[in-house]
C-alpha cells in the first residue's frame, strides 16, 4: 500500500488501523513513500497493491480503477488574534498578506495559485514546504496565512492558537482516492479491502 504523503496516512491510517487489528489481526501492511502523485507503473507491474492518492476532479482511467473514501473543502487559517484580520479576511487582505504553500511534490503552483490565476491575480508565497501536519504550526507565531484542508485546520486548531475562515476565492473541494488495477476487480482481497475502507 502506497500513501503519498503525510496528510493521506494521517486521514485514513488511524481508523483504518484500529478496524483492521481487530477483523485481521494477522495481516501485514507495509506504507511505501511515493514521489508520485499516483504510481500507475507499480501497480501495473503487481509491485503495489493499493494507492492513496489526492485529487481535485474525478480521473477516468481504462487501466486504473478508484474509490473516493474522502470529501472536504478548504479553509484559510492565521494565527489568533492576527492585526490584520479584525474585521474578516477579505480578498484584498487575502491577496496583500503572505502565504505558506504547501507542495507535496515540489510543484511550483498549488490549487490556490490556479484560482486565483484564472481571477487574472497571484499571491506571495513566503514560505513552500512539503508538509501539510507541519505548516499549520508555522502560522501560530507569523502574520502569514495557509490555505488547506479543513478537516486538518480543525483538528489543529484544538491544539494551537489559529483562526479559521473561509476563502474568498471559490476553491473545488479535493477527493483522497484508493486506487488499484482493474485486472484485481474481481480478487476477493481487494474486494475486502474496498468495502473495509469505504466503511470507515
Amino acid at each position: 500500500m502506497c500513501f503519498p504523503k503525510d496528510y493521506t496516512q494521517f486521514s485514513l491510517l488511524p481508523k483504518f488501523i484500529s478496524h483492521i487489528s481487530k477483523v485481521a489481526p494477522n495481516i501485514r501492511i507495509t506504507v511505501t513513500p511515493s514521489e508520485d502523485k499516483v504510481p500507475t507503473a507499480k501497480l501495473l507491474s503487481g509491485e503495489l497493491d493499493f494507492v492513496l492518492g489526492f485529487s481535485h476532479e474525478i480521473e477516468k482511467s481504462s487501466t486504473i480503477e478508484r474509490q473516493t473514501w474522502l470529501q472536504d473543502s478548504y479553509c484559510t487559517i492565521a494565527r489568533k488574534n492576527h492585526p490584520q484580520l479584525t474585521d474578516g479576511l477579505t480578498l484584498d487582505k487575502f491577496l496583500s498578506l503572505s502565504h505558506v504553500r504547501v507542495s507535496p511534490w515540489g510543484e511550483k503552483q498549488g490549487i490556490v495559485d490556479r484560482q486565483l490565476a484564472k481571477q487574472g491575480l497571484n499571491r506571495h508565497v513566503a514560505l513552500q514546504l512539503p508538509s501539510v501536519m507541519a505548516a499549520p504550526y508555522t502560522i501560530e507565531n507569523s502574520d502569514y496565512l495557509l490555505t488547506f484542508p479543513r478537516l486538518i485546520a480543525e483538528h489543529v486548531a484544538k491544539m494551537i492558537d489559529i483562526d479559521i475562515y473561509t476563502p474568498p476565492i471559490p476553491i473545488p473541494d479535493y477527493q483522497l482516492n484508493v486506487y488499484w488495477h482493474k485486472l484485481n476487480n474481481c480478487k476477493a482481497s481487494h474486494q475486502w479491502l474496498s468495502q473495509l475502507i469505504s466503511q470507515l
